[in-house]
């Protein structure tokens, strides 16, 4: 018997590995297409066959499918969906400040979640990695002192090339000999290793986080200027591992075309974060997006306008309940 255990939890974790995420966030596009159509029933589902395929998957996707379990008034899902958020570090109080996930509340299984709530927050923690969660947090920290001193001192503009120059320079030891041998060995320093950003883990965060962002800024700067282009394929096996999102790899492939200059990165943008107006690079582009498991530009320009109607309906004191879709704003 005691072999057979042994047998089934490696064949499980070999499962875990295989497991290629290209295909989740491709599904993933699928539902949040099926949300810009009103269609919650079939996201729902979508949903539903992913969170039981893959072991991992991302607190953002999984707030989104609650509140979309919410809006087509299956509660009995969403409370399996919340349930699934807690253990990948989705806090109980997100729920007050969603006027679609606050519904939860009225209904008679929110006790029950409640008091199974601690549990779950504790399997949580203990599947973070904690080592690598400081060692990125050391890291955030020095980028964004270097970051303050070179943006939000306006009286220091005479020295600003200077720190530039620092700036640079220490970013680029930092990738060299911390987060690329990190990356290496254990992964990308994202959800799926060091869990979600919390308000105490930096003074400049004002709230938790539903993500993990401190590795993703820490190479934003650092392709900031012409750098070479060894860490890519590196960065895009990660996606295939859950380790990155595609957003975030797509975004930084779009700073090495925007700041490369031709140098190093010679190819064309995906057009996530800075993009590129030459129409007839587009149909390239939808394909490379598509490659990593995003959706077209047709449909990631629907979201756009979406998330700013939503903003402009917010700054006119208009109370907006809508599912999340996490572009512009974070709507």
């Amino acid at each position: 018997m005691k072999y057979l255990i042994l047998l089934f939890t490696f064949f499980l974790i070999q499962i875990s590995f295989c497991q290629d995420y290209i295909r989740y966030h491709q599904q993933r596009m699928k539902a949040e297409k099926a949300i810009l159509d009103t269609n919650y029933s079939d996201a729902v589902a979508i949903y539903d066959s992913l969170f039981k395929e893959y072991e991992f998957v991302f607190a953002k996707h999984i707030y989104t499918a609650t509140q979309t379990a919410i809006e087509n008034n299956d509660l009995e899902k969403a409370f399996d969906f919340i349930k699934k958020g807690a253990l990948e570090g989705v806090k109980i109080n997100e729920v007050d400040k969603d006027p679609i996930l606050v519904k939860l509340k009225k209904d008679s299984r929110w006790e029950a979640f409640r008091l199974e709530y601690d549990s779950l927050r504790k399997i949580y923690i203990r599947n973070v990695n904690w080592e690598a969660r400081n060692c990125i947090n050391k890291m955030y920290d020095l980028d964004q002192e270097y970051r303050d001193k070179h943006e939000l001192k306006p009286w220091n503009f005479m020295l600003k090339p200077f720190i530039r120059m620092k700036w640079n320079k220490v970013l680029g030891e930092m990738v060299n000999k911390e987060l690329t041998p990190l990356i290496d060995s254990l992964g990308f320093p994202g959800e799926r290793l060091v869990g979600l950003d919390e308000q105490w883990m930096h003074h400049k965060r004002r709230n938790d986080g539903l993500e993990s962002t401190f590795g993703f800024f820490i190479l934003i700067h650092y392709f900031s200027k012409p750098r070479d282009t060894s860490l890519n394929e590196m960065l895009y096996d990660e996606i295939k591992k859950g380790n990155i999102l595609p957003e975030q790899y797509a975004a930084l492939i779009d700073f090495q075309a925007e700041w490369g200059k031709g140098k190093f990165y010679k190819g064309i943008h995906y057009n996530q974060w800075h993009t590129t107006d030459q129409e007839n690079s587009y149909a390239q582009i939808d394909y490379n997006r598509s490659e990593i498991g995003l959706e077209n530009l047709e449909i990631l320009e629907l979201k756009r306008k979406r998330g700013f109607k939503i903003i402009k309906e917010r700054n006119k004191g208009n109370v907006h309940h809508h599912i999340k879709l996490w572009h512009i704003g974070g709507y």
